[in-house]
């Protein structure tokens, strides 16, 4: 029996080394898996702060753009009432100038009439100015 004995007493140490070796790899891993999550923590730490930098950066441009085209729609409108009122100016001088020349052209048909008139009726005209203009 003491060889049974011994024989099991050596499986049973090399059992427990094997246990020891095994639990000091487990451990070892662990550790090395931690660290390995703790790195890869990190570095998806830092592309998140990155992403939110790049982030902010693309609001503030965004905010910076909107104002911008904010500024421009005031100037549009702007420019489009100066141009409105330019615009009713130039009718208002169009409607004028129509008005004018129709009052022009009426002057000449009567000078071109009193032209007419004279030639054939140079007595009659010579009283007529004094009775139009009276």
């Amino acid at each position: 029996m003491t060889t049974q004995c011994r024989d099991r007493e050596e499986r049973l140490r090399q059992r427990d080394g094997k246990i020891i070796r095994l639990e000091t790899e487990m451990s070892r891993l662990q550790s090395l898996i931690e660290n390995n999550d703790l790195e890869e923590r990190a570095r998806l730490q830092e592309e998140l702060e990155i992403t939110q930098m790049n982030l902010q950066g693309a609001e503030k441009r965004i905010q910076e753009y909107m104002r911008h085209v904010e500024v421009l729609e005031k100037n549009h409108r702007h420019q489009l009432a100066t141009e409105e009122r330019k615009l009713i100016k130039a009718n208002g001088n169009l409607y004028s100038c129509q008005a004018e020349i129709s009052r022009l052209k009426q002057a000449l048909r009567v000078c071109k009439l009193l032209t007419l008139l004279t030639k054939a009726f140079p007595l009659v005209i010579l009283i007529l100015p004094y009775e139009i203009t009276a």
